[in-house]
């Protein structure tokens, strides 16, 4: 069995066609990685922009609750004024009317 040491032609074009697509393809990935780095630090700005978003959206659910409170509260107050309850100035019996002494 005898091995041939001989460098062909078809050899060396093959080898430098390896070499340029080895060389090619670090260079697109390269390009690809900065790309693809360039898109992540825009999507961290848009999610601290929407975070921001959420907490303000918070503030303003929170603040809502407690005005609808207040409201219900003074609906509350003026439902028992219809009724009859919660005057100062005058008493008043069961029936609605002025207690003896009253105002």
């Amino acid at each position: 069995m005898q091995f041939d040491m001989t460098i062909t032609l078809t050899a060396v074009l093959t080898f430098l066609g390896m070499v340029v697509g080895a060389v090619g393809l670090v260079i697109t990935l390269r390009v690809m990685l900065k790309e693809f780095s360039m898109r992540l630090s825009g999507l961290e700005k848009s999610t601290l922009q929407q975070a921001n978003e959420i907490v303000e959206l918070r503030k303003l659910v929170t603040q809502i609750a407690v005005q609808n409170e207040r409201m219900n509260s003074i609906d509350r107050r003026l439902d028992d004024l219809s009724h009859g309850r919660g005057f100062v100035i005058q008493d008043f019996n069961q029936y609605g009317k002025l207690a003896p002494g009253g105002g």
